[in-house]
């Protein structure tokens, strides 16, 4: 998230022939469509792949939107499938316009496909996560209520999948949502201190099943009680797959101690059959810190990364899982990664090895961005370093081998225009 410098358009020097000779500076006109800026610096290593000029929304008052980004992906046929807002202030609230738009990116057309579903939450219901399935244009949004005052939580998803999720006796806590390679899934805590996992399969099948998070750790430690076992749990990664050629659901339960993999048989029946495939013993995990999660697959979904990352210290642990030869492996483990803060952005590969932005010049240039990798062996630039010229990282992603940046940032000399670009790695 470096970098946050206003692009600046390129201004069109004129020399008028005549006594005095002096260059004249062409100023833009305010309502004129910018041209779009190249915000790579020579030799970079990463391709300009696509550009969108924004308009954004102008007030009375003079001041104007902001350009943000839901989410984007490329999918297995090279189309950029892409969902990004204009966010303006009203007199009551914020407001965004969202734009959902899907581009050839051999061509660079804008393929203008007309979608029909647009993902919004129910009435007094909060957004969750909003992003596309993997490698694919179906565009979801995860919403949810509160829980409290004896009210249960409620959840549901709407876009390109649709479904309210259910709620009653027995439930404590808020859901959290979540998106696997072909489902989505939404978790909740019982009374009794387990998770339990609902599904929503594609297209719009409605819930089908729910199954706990299941290992030896938290077996344990249920018998000790709910507060001694929500203090060594620190992270599920459910992968539910129900459908033919889908394979088996899996999950992935992270504790302090280890990490196990479990194959879940007959999920679609009240008896479930638990099949261990996997244990990894772990270390360096603080009982008393909070982490975040992301995952990633491989473009044939046969492949699922995981990373989880201490709020505090920003150290990372990452493990994978192969759905074909259900092996479990452990890639970084309570590792740091050199010249990032708190506003990196970050996604791993199939081996688990994390790319990320930091400052440039190996942390000495905190004005400039550069992208590293981060392996078990070795800590690499990807690219050059102090690549961008102009403009914020707003989200990067490893897809089909390669690295894949969107910024955007305003142009100076027009009046509430943005530009909002896809940055590939040569």
């Amino acid at each position: 998230m470096y970098q946050k410098i206003t692009l600046l358009a390129a201004l069109t020097f004129v020399t008028l022939i005549g006594c005095e000779k002096k260059p004249v500076v062409n100023t833009p006109q305010p309502n004129t469509t910018p041209e779009v800026v190249p915000i790579l610096n020579e030799h970079s290593g990463f391709n300009q792949s696509l550009d969108i000029v924004v308009k954004l929304t102008e007030m009375n008052t003079g001041s104007q939107g902001a350009l943000g980004l839901y989410d984007f992906t490329i999918d297995n046929q090279n189309h950029l499938n892409i969902c990004y807002y204009d966010e303006w202030q009203s007199q009551q609230s914020k407001i965004k316009t969202g734009f959902r738009k899907s581009f050839d990116l051999a061509t660079r057309q804008d393929l203008k496909i007309e979608y029909t579903t647009s993902p919004s939450a129910y009435d007094g219901f909060k957004e969750g996560i909003m992003q596309y399935m993997p490698y694919a244009d179906k565009l979801v949004l995860f919403f949810y209520s509160d829980a409290g005052s004896g009210n249960y939580a409620r959840a549901g998803f709407s876009g390109d999948m649709t479904g309210d999720l259910p709620f009653g006796p027995g439930w404590q806590g808020n859901y959290s949502g979540g998106f696997g390679f072909y489902n989505a899934f939404a978790a909740q805590k019982t009374n009794g201190g387990k998770f339990y996992l609902s599904v929503l399969m594609l297209p719009n099948s409605p819930v089908l099943s729910s199954y706990e998070y299941k290992t030896p750790t938290i077996d344990g430690l249920l018998a000790l009680g709910y507060a001694d076992y929500n203090r060594h749990f620190i992270a599920n990664f459910p992968e539910p797959r129900y459908q033919a050629g889908q394979g088996q659901s899996v999950n992935i339960s992270v504790c302090a101690d280890s990490v196990t993999a479990y194959k879940i048989n007959n999920v679609l029946s009240p008896v479930k059959v638990y099949t261990k495939t996997g244990h990894i013993t772990t270390s360096g995990f603080s009982l008393t810190d909070e982490y975040t999660i992301a995952r990633r697959y491989n473009n044939d979904g046969t492949i699922l990364s995981m990373l989880v990352q201490n709020k505090t210290t920003r150290k990372v642990w990452t493990y994978t899982y192969n759905f074909v030869t259900d092996q479990l492996k452990s890639g970084l483990n309570n590792i740091a990664l050199p010249y990032s803060d708190l506003g990196s952005d970050m996604d791993l590969d199939e081996e688990g090895n994390v790319y990320y932005s930091g400052a440039a010049g190996n942390g000495t240039n905190t004005t400039g961005v550069t992208i590293y990798k981060q392996s078990a062996a070795a800590h690499t630039i990807i690219g050059t370093d102090n690549f961008l010229k102009f403009g914020e990282i707003v989200r990067l992603k490893y897809l089909n081998g390669k690295v894949h940046m969107v910024v955007t940032g305003n142009i100076s000399g027009y009046k509430a225009w943005a530009q909002l670009t896809l940055l590939s790695q040569q």
